[in-house]
């Protein structure tokens, strides 16, 4: 049986791959369905989903996320001519739909859910911090908001993920500026090093003991997760994509994850190969198109299950909180998709026409600095 090659299975796909897309909304569906348990019932709750035999499924979600936009956003970076056009697009795909969903939740949702008074909540300090999640300091209260939830005072506790994501785009520039293009061992390179500096600071940290993680890995492993994902797309070519080998990295990964102590600093490889296999399986399309809600189930859902905790008692269940939350999750994502974030999609052509131009002038500076032939 001939085994093709990661690059032979995009080429087989014609590029886009309807499994990425797949993939992305059932880990946001996912991420609901994990933070029912801390809604409805408290941390510890969400702590027991983690303890439980369910380990290594819960705790592969956000690993998945991460390696899978390494892997796509390395794509977009090796069809950009400059690394700044490259963080305009990161930009326009996060940074719109995070404002709006901050806003929403302090300007509209918070005064709605306050137990304070309106001119408490308005004069409050911490109503102004919590806006400093638009530019990824992550702050997690509003004034009076959700104090009496099981999880109380936490509007949008899925943000902490967010500086984590930025954080990877910029090192991924950061290897381009130093040449990723030319050097694709830097990708491996860099996820290696971040892996070391890690487990090198977690020792210094804490006295020379390995602590280890009940939840989520770590963010810094989160940012090893995309450079594998990156490093995958760089070695696209003589990776092979092959079902045997998905099957070993996911035992591998499942281990890591769920069983071997400390197992998180070798999980994010293993993962990311689940993950990109996973994502070219290219099933016909069948939901949503080419609409993603994914990036809008995500910053929207946790805050409609906290609410939906306060104002309606049948959602104070953890089957009740999913059936009404869920929904409600998918259409403000669907509203976000449609009237913020595809709009800010758009705007990337203007980036590349600007980007054209820049390059153009530069050009024409170019020759125009070099000497004149002699007759």
């Amino acid at each position: 049986m001939r085994t093709t090659s990661i690059s032979g299975r995009m080429a087989e796909t014609g590029g886009r791959s309807s499994g990425f897309d797949d993939l992305r909304l059932i880990l946001a569906v996912s991420v609901v369905v994990l933070h029912v348990a801390a809604v409805s019932n408290g941390m510890q709750a969400e702590m027991a989903v983690f303890l439980s035999p369910l380990r290594p499924l819960v705790r592969f979600i956000l690993p998945a996320f991460f390696a899978l936009s390494g892997f796509l956003v390395a794509g977009s970076l090796a069809r950009c001519r400059t690394v700044a056009l490259f963080l305009g697009l990161r930009g326009l795909r996060v940074m719109p739909a995070l404002t709006f969903k901050v806003l929403l939740a302090a300007l509209v949702l918070g005064p709605l859910a306050t137990r304070d008074t309106l001119g408490r909540y308005f004069h409050s300090p911490s109503l102004y911090t919590y806006l400093l999640n638009i530019v990824g300091s992550v702050h997690f209260g509003l004034p009076g908001v959700f104090i009496d939830n099981p999880l109380p005072g936490v509007v949008n506790g899925q943000l902490w993920t967010i500086p984590f994501e930025v954080a990877s785009y910029v090192v991924l520039a950061g290897l381009a500026v130093l040449g990723l293009s030319r050097r694709r061992s830097l990708a491996p390179a860099a996820a290696v090093g971040m892996t070391f500096a890690y487990l090198a600071t977690t020792l210094i940290r804490h006295g020379g003991v390995l602590v280890p993680v009940p939840g989520m890995p770590n963010g810094a492993l989160l940012i090893v997760c995309s450079l594998w994902g990156v490093s995958l797309y760089q070695y696209r070519d003589i990776v092979p994509y092959s079902r045997p080998l998905c099957l070993v990295a996911t035992a591998v990964a499942a281990s890591c994850l769920g069983f071997i102590p400390y197992g998180d600093f070798l999980a994010p490889l293993p993962a990311a190969y689940v993950t990109v296999y996973l994502g070219l399986r290219n099933p016909k399309r069948r939901w949503l198109g080419k609409a993603d809600y994914s990036y809008g189930i995500y910053l929207s859902s946790f805050m409609i299950q906290q609410a939906c905790w306060q104002f309606l008692p049948a959602a104070r269940s953890w089957e009740g909180n999913l059936l009404i939350a869920l929904p409600l999750s998918v259409g403000a994502a669907a509203i976000s998709w449609h009237f913020i974030e595809k709009p800010a999609l758009d705007l990337r052509h203007a980036l590349r026409e600007i980007e054209t131009a820049w390059l153009e002038r530069q050009a024409r500076r170019a020759d125009a600095s070099l000497p004149a032939e002699a007759d």
